[in-house]
């Protein structure tokens, strides 16, 4: 087996949060690698500690923030070349290839004899303004002037891939095809769970919960999913609307409104944020899970739960209606949704079948131990091109 020092390259870092670069350098340590994130932080000086789990964290202080891209301080810089003279990694796998610190690792890497991978897209980016499209078309310049230094892109489905082929003109053959994955040890179905969740929030064991966890934003178009509750709950009661998370504080109360608005309001339940440890329980306190609108990491993560999911984003998630996880919607149509919600409420057994092959194929394509092992052969792959 060839043990490999890997370093993380991420815009931000928060283990609380779940998201793959956690969850991937928590594998690769279990996997008996050297792992290192490399992030910045709001901090006058460099930190660097080693966490519960193995892997190092790196934090570089930084000028500004632009447009989610943080600008180093030439003392980052100068500390990240240090750190590549003396710990000599194998692998820099950078998060999003064109941002700042990525180009300067990706100028570094024949100075310094180590393989460059990394993602192009991983989330939605939206054109709607002239400083986005300005932005996008420089990012297609920086790409075009690196992409033959970069060993491996990765997308997260074939949608992804020939997105990325088409666009920045990447050979597919230069391209892994590796999803989001889970923690399938952390979300399970747990009945215990179930109870106690319903109990604490008064929801009857017969109610039909349909849940949404993650930031309220009004890019995450919650408010459809109420309009689209709204002619249900006036037939069957029993249906309810759990919504889990926090942010824009307007929105929030917008959506309490918007509630009352369409007289729906004894069947949403709003509740805080809670920790990601905790949202297996409400999970398993819930029936089907939807997120009308952007993508998000808690679809695989709900799905892995045994929940039926529901997206409007068909571009990150098209693949989860082929599984039979879930469904597809055209973002914005509340009366699709509201079709889908009705047949998934009405139909046990179509809940039942899903919700198996659900957690099946959470355990046996998208649980986290499995991504991490495709993205090492990934590695092994850049190491063995030369």
């Amino acid at each position: 087996m060839v043990i490999m020092k890997i370093m993380l390259v991420v815009e931000q870092f928060d283990p609380n949060r779940g998201y793959l670069e956690y969850y991937l350098a928590r594998e690769l340590v279990k996997l008996s690698h050297k792992v290192y994130i490399l992030t910045f932080e709001r901090n006058k000086n460099i930190l660097r500690k080693t966490t519960e789990n193995g892997f190092e964290i790196i934090s570089l202080p930084y000028i500004d923030i632009m447009h989610g891209f943080h600008v180093p301080y030439l003392t980052g810089i100068i500390y990240i070349i240090g750190f590549l003279k003396r710990e000599r990694p194998n692998i820099v796998h950078c998060d999003c290839v064109f941002s700042p610190i990525s180009l300067l690792l990706i100028q570094l890497k024949d100075l310094f004899h180590y393989k460059c991978v990394g993602s192009l897209i991983t989330g939605e980016f939206h054109l709607n303004n002239v400083f986005n499209k300005i932005l996008f078309k420089l990012s297609i310049i920086a790409v075009l002037l690196i992409r033959s230094k970069v060993d491996r892109f990765f997308a997260l489905n074939n949608n992804v891939a020939l997105y990325i082929s088409n666009t920045f003109g990447i050979p597919y053959e230069k391209m892994e095809v590796i999803p989001l994955g889970a923690d399938v040890e952390l979300f399970k179905y747990n009945v215990i769970e179930r109870v106690s969740i319903r109990k604490k929030l008064g929801i009857g064991s017969d109610d039909i919960v349909i849940c949404y966890t993650g930031r309220l934003l009004p890019s995450k178009q919650v408010d459809i999913l109420m309009k689209a509750l709204a002619p249900i709950t006036k037939n069957n009661s029993r249906v309810k609307l759990l919504i889990v998370g926090g942010g824009d504080k307007a929105y929030l109360k917008y959506l309490e409104e918007y509630a009352s608005k369409l007289q729906i309001q004894r069947n949403v339940i709003f509740h805080p944020t809670v920790h990601r440890k905790q949202l297996s329980s409400f999970y398993s306190a819930s029936d089907i899970a939807v997120w009308p609108a952007a993508p998000s990491t808690s679809i695989l993560e709900a799905a892995a739960v045994g929940l039926p999911v529901i997206s409007g984003s068909r571009f990150f998630y098209e693949e989860l209606e082929k599984c039979e996880m879930g469904y597809v919607i055209k973002r914005g149509s509340a009366s699709e949704l509201t079709q889908v919600l009705n047949q998934l409420i009405l139909d046990e057994d179509l809940r039942r079948r899903i919700s198996y092959n659900c957690r099946y194929l959470a355990t046996t394509e998208f649980d986290s131990k499995r991504v991490a092992k495709r993205y090492c052969n990934a590695y092994l792959k850049a190491l063995q091109a030369d």
